[in-house]
């Protein structure tokens, strides 16, 4: 019987893990992907830390602390929580049960699809979800990026050192983001941003060889290209959150408190899953989330024993 399981080794998980071990609560992190979608990132400049890092190293720099704490980490995927009146039954994908007193979620989101046709199709031939992981098969090549937020102009820049050409496809009328990026786009000569535009329809026979636009760019419906690489921003992953009957808000976000309780006695949420920190979904405020957790479990701890 553990004091706390995480669910979900990112940041906010992570954070979370270091803390408890300070506060002496007896936990284990059960997650999928250490890091989460921050192990994908390019480059990460706004870490208090770091100058210029990327999501793999930060990772294994929190991974490393976690571990010096004691923290006790196993690498599945939760497939289940039944809720009993005093603790919580813990079901991974590989088969193992474990019992706890509280639950920590900290599962962060999951990658936004284009919602076309045939997508999941063309996925590892030709669209992927992750620029870093994948990027190398496009050298000098033309792709496309869809998104018009940081983590899509963070992957068009990324692209544009290894691709031939780089269509930033942009579904609103401006980018988003850092303003820092915003330069940085403008400066690359093989970076072209489309504004007011969605991909309808990919052309291919086994892979990507196109792209069917909403609307023409210059007098042409479909674009030749060899990769898509989606950023178009995240969404929460539902399934426990469901199963807990957690109360969320209209887009499916875990509603806290300033301690980060949930809705459910016993249930704490942190990180991009939540409605906390004013909804600024960094890894700062993702940390931040996790360490306000722990320190509300550990007063729940000495409360109840």
């Amino acid at each position: 019987m553990y004091d706390l399981i995480i669910i979900g080794a990112g940041p906010a998980g992570l954070t979370a893990s270091i803390y408890s071990s300070r506060y002496k609560i007896s936990h284990l992190i059960i997650g999928e992907l250490y890091g989460g979608m921050v192990s994908e990132c390019h480059k990460i400049c706004n870490y208090p830390s770091e100058v210029d890092i990327n999501g793999m190293e930060l990772t294994n720099k929190m991974l490393e602390n976690v571990k010096a704490q004691g923290g006790e980490l196993i690498p599945d995927r939760v497939e289940e929580i039944v809720r009993h009146a005093n603790s919580f039954d813990v079901k991974t994908l590989g088969g193992k049960v474990f019992e706890s007193k509280r639950i920590l979620l900290a599962i962060g989101t999951s990658h936004k699809k284009l919602g076309v046709t045939n997508e999941d199709e063309y996925l590892g031939k030709g669209l992927t979800y992750c620029a870093t992981c994948d990027g190398m098969f496009y050298k000098d090549k033309i792709v496309a990026v869809v998104g018009g937020a940081n983590s899509a102009m963070i992957s068009a820049l990324y692209m544009s050192d290894i691709a031939q050409k780089v269509f930033l496809i942009v579904r609103g009328n401006e980018l988003k983001g850092d303003e820092v990026n915003k330069s940085l786009i403008q400066e690359r000569a093989n970076i072209t941003v489309i504004f007011n535009t969605t991909i309808t329809e990919i052309i291919g026979e086994g892979k990507v060889s196109g792209i069917k636009l909403s609307q023409t760019y210059q007098n042409k419906e479909i674009i030749e290209l060899s990769g898509i690489i989606v950023s178009a921003g995240a969404m929460p992953s539902g399934i426990l959150i469901k199963q807990l009957g957690l109360k969320t808000d209209e887009n499916g976000y875990v509603v806290v408190d300033q301690e980060q309780k949930t809705s459910v006695g016993g249930v704490w949420a942190s990180g991009d899953i939540t409605t906390a920190s004013n909804k600024f979904r960094q890894i700062v405020t993702a940390c931040a989330e996790g360490a306000v957790a722990s320190e509300s479990i550990a007063r729940d701890k000495r409360v109840n024993r």
